[in-house]
Order: C-alpha cells, then structure tokens, then sequence
C-alpha cells in the first residue's frame, strides 16, 4: 500500500493560450487542479454510497410493504371475523327470543329439543348453542306428547290468547330498549332487516300472518300502545 503523503507528479499538455488566461484566473494553478482531482474523487465515491443506500432502502421499503401487506390482510380477516361472531351473537340472540315465547305460550311451560333444533337451523344457529342458551335461561325441556298436549289444549280453549301476542309484545320490548337508536321512529325500526329477519321466523313459527302481524303493530303506535 502507497503512502497517504507520497507525492506525484503529471504531466498535462494544453494550449499555452489557454494555459495563460488560466493563470490569469487562478493564482495558484497547482492547487486548483489538485482541488478539482480532489472534488472528482469525493464525487465519485458520494455517488457510490448513494447509489448504495438507495438499494438498501428500496430493500426496506419492499420489506415494509410486504409487512404492511400481512397486516392488512391479518385487520380484513380480525375484521371478518368480528363480523361473523356479532352476527351469530344477533342470531343466536333472536332465535332464543323465539324459543322462549314458544316455551311460554303454553300450558305446559317448556318446548321439546326437535322445536329448538327447527328454530336453530332457521336462524343459522347451532342447535348445541341453542341448547346451552335455552339451560343459562332455566327453559325447560318437556316431551313430543306435553308439546301435544298444548296443541289440544290451544285448539279446545276458546278464549286462548292471540297467537301474535307473543310477537307484538317482543316488537314493544324491543323498540322501548332501542328506540333511541332509531330516533324513535317506528318505521325505521320496524324496516331495519334485523328485526324483519326476526319477526318473519317469529311469525312463521306461531303461523302469523306477517304483513298483518305489522299493520297491527302499525296501527298500536298510532294509538301509542306501543
């Protein structure tokens, strides 16, 4: 390896013209050129290290964006599934509503396991769920014949209570606790498709008709019975 302050010469051959109005310019012509060399060399070298630096931020940004990539896509599945669980949380809630009205409207209070099951699988609701739903909320378990009994019981009994009544009093709950997030309005409420999917199973199971199932609670608000 040279020594940093060993010293060389070169030569350079340019019109002596030139050469004249050159040191006309600069005073010290020895120095200027070493100055100049000295600038190419930095240059040269600056522009390397750039050069350089450049690919190892373009490596960083592609890493980051590989990373950021993974995140999106872990927030759209989180996100996915939040969705599914207050979904199936909305289900398994109006699915339970249903189950006990039917356990209350008879008799005979309870409701058979094949009822709960048939509701569970109209609200896309796992039946396993239902049942560990129906025991937190003491319902009871009776036998395809007690469910029979109820149904003689209905038919023969004629003062036996509107088969919607169940309905509009679980439409007057449910609006009283929500009303604020409809700006009490009833129509709104009653158009949300939540609450529509819930009544229409609702009604389906107490075979009610729907539409007059609404004109009627249509007309209670009006008369503020609801």
């Amino acid at each position: 390896m040279s020594n940093k302050n060993e010293k060389a010469r070169f030569n350079c051959r340019v019109d002596k013209d030139l050469l004249d109005d050159y040191k006309k310019v600069v005073p010290n012509a020895s120095e200027d050129i070493r100055e100049y060399m000295q600038r190419r060399v930095n240059q040269k070298t600056n522009l390397q290290e750039l050069q350089k630096l450049r690919l190892e931020k373009i490596k960083e940004r592609d890493l980051l964006n590989i990373e950021i990539e993974e995140l999106e896509e872990d927030i759209a599945e989180a996100k996915r599934l939040r969705h599914e669980n207050n979904l199936n949380k909305q289900s398994l809630s109006n699915a339970m509503e249903i189950v006990i009205n039917v356990s209350e409207s008879g008799k005979v209070k309870g409701i058979t396991r094949d009822k709960v099951k048939e509701i569970a699988e109209s609200n896309d609701v796992n039946p396993n769920e239902l049942y560990k739903e129906c025991k937190k909320h003491d319902i009871k378990f009776i036998t395809k014949r007690m469910a029979e009994v109820n149904s003689t019981i209905r038919k023969e009994n004629k003062t036996e209570k509107p088969k919607d009544r169940a309905i509009i009093n679980a439409i007057k709950r449910d609006y009283k606790q929500n009303k604020s997030r409809y700006n009490n309005d009833f129509r709104k409420f009653l158009d949300d498709q939540v609450n529509q999917n819930k009544y229409k199973i609702m009604a389906e199971t107490q075979k009610v008709d729907y539409d007059e199932l609404i004109s009627k609670v249509e007309k209670l608000h009006q008369e503020n019975k609801i």
